[in-house]
């Protein structure tokens, strides 16, 4: 059996049932604490009457003769806009105990399925929010802690993640919760609620997006991602992928997350060999926005130094380049480079983790070797240098795959005598003539022993 609630006994009076509307006009007349402790007591008494009708739905409730959703809409519209006045918030704060439990049982009662777009619910997030953000960092720490104490998170949790309604309201009111307190978001179904959410076009906003790049910023998430289902993986790896392109800051990137995004790589890169047909993509999604993520972190200094720690994650991508390298000499392998560039105009085209993959990898390779004389080293007695120089030519699956090519050899070759020795000793053997530069109008064109250069075909002619 409920407990009921008792009156938070502060010297004050419930505003009257039968002329409420004018009781509350006439806040503007009361002394702040007084009011806000009026308004409190008369929320008990909405309570008291919700408890002993629980099988009735709110709208059929009434208090005396007042329906009990006016009392709460008007009440809690009030209580709104007191607590965006710092005094009020201290009033609140000085007497937690008191007024905490009373906004609980209205979570408790209100934040369900059934009251999801009534204007009540709305009301009550903005009070919780309002209160939660008024004042300093400091302060507002405090009174989330505090929050945490008396209001029940499964209850919010729980309305946040079946996005029953209110949706942009409760996202926010999560978010100032958990970084108003700097606390570890530790609910694997929150984090994936979270990470889908952010990704959908109905429940997407400005929070959601708060709530991942907050996620981000936490060893949990990180350590705890084998456990994540596999869209909330791929989300959390396009959410990560996004930041960098957009050169968000990323020093609150935790060192744990480069950590997960190698260990990823390195234990699924056997998926990329046992896709074989187009339709079986999907499959190597997450480790290609795994290796891109890696490959945009070994861009940031900071990160490099502890990726060119790992002497596993070069090797790994190494052997995974020369085996990509050797699927694409087969005539008809989704590894096998398209020489016209007309042949992946469309979206859907672009959009295959196949595009850019291998590119990512010559990438990866050359950020790791990046003043690196250990990496440069590794790279060589691994055969990588070949893989590299035969890679050196235009493919429309892997845009800019000749310059990130060509870019990588210049690292690994750099002070680096024996790596430089391998491309001196090689000889010219011809000029090919690609498709994919005929396609543009251009050529290639062979001027005395070794100059190369690119001419149009006019020219040529």
């Amino acid at each position: 059996m409920e407990k009921a609630l008792e009156p938070v006994e502060l010297c004050t009076e419930p505003y009257s049932f039968s002329n409420l509307s004018d009781s509350l006009k006439s806040l503007s007349n009361c002394d702040q604490n007084e009011s806000t402790a009026s308004l409190f007591n008369t929320l008990v008494q909405a309570i008291g009457e919700l408890q002993l009708n629980r099988s009735t739905p709110i709208t059929d409730v009434k208090i005396g003769n007042v329906p009990a959703e006016t009392v709460l809409i008007n009440c809690l519209k009030q209580l709104r806009l007191k607590v965006t006045n710092k005094h009020s918030c201290d009033y609140v704060l000085e007497n937690a105990a008191k007024f905490l439990p009373v906004l609980d049982t209205l979570v408790h009662y209100i934040l369900t399925e059934e009251n999801a777009t009534a204007l009540y619910t709305k009301y009550l997030l903005h009070v919780l929010i309002n209160w939660l953000s008024c004042s300093s960092e400091q302060e507002n720490s405090e009174r989330s802690i505090l929050l945490q104490k008396y209001i029940s998170s499964n209850k919010l949790q729980a309305f946040f993640c079946n996005a029953y309604g209110c949706f942009h309201e409760v996202s926010a009111l999560l978010y100032n919760i958990h970084r108003s307190n700097c606390s570890q978001i530790e609910d694997i179904d929150l984090i994936e609620s979270i990470l889908l959410h952010d990704v959908h076009p109905n429940t997407s906003n400005e929070y959601t997006g708060f709530l991942v790049e907050l996620l981000m910023s936490q060893n949990y998430v990180w350590a705890s991602y084998s456990q994540l289902k596999h869209q909330a993986r791929l989300a959390l790896q396009d959410s990560l992928r996004d930041n960098f392109i957009a050169d968000k800051p990323m020093e609150t990137l935790p060192e744990e997350c480069l950590k997960c995004l190698c260990h990823a790589f390195k234990t699924s890169i056997d998926v990329v060999f046992q896709v074989s047909k187009d339709n079986d993509l999907s499959a190597i999604r997450e480790v290609a926005l795994v290796l891109e993520n890696i490959g945009h972190a070994a861009s940031v200094e900071k990160f490099l130094h502890i990726l060119q720690k790992d002497k596993d994650l070069l090797v790994n991508a190494g052997v995974l380049l020369i085996n990509v390298h050797r699927l694409g000499q087969s005539p008809d392998h989704i590894f096998t480079p398209l020489k016209k560039l007309s042949t992946i105009q469309d979206d859907e085209s672009l959009r295959s983790p196949i595009t850019g993959f291998k590119a990512d990898l010559i990438r990866l390779v050359g950020n790791l070797c990046w003043k690196n004389r250990t990496m440069q080293d590794l790279a060589r007695e691994g055969e990588l240098i070949p893989v590299l120089l035969d890679s050196c030519n235009i493919d429309a699956k892997n845009p800019f795959i000749m310059q990130w090519a060509i870019l990588s050899l210049r690292i690994i070759c750099d002070c680096n005598q024996e790596n430089q020795a391998i491309i001196a000793g090689l000889s010219k053997q011809g000029v090919i003539k690609p498709d994919a530069l005929q396609e543009l109008g251009l050529t290639l064109h062979a001027d005395g022993e070794r100059k190369v250069g690119i001419i149009r075909l006019d020219v040529n002619e």
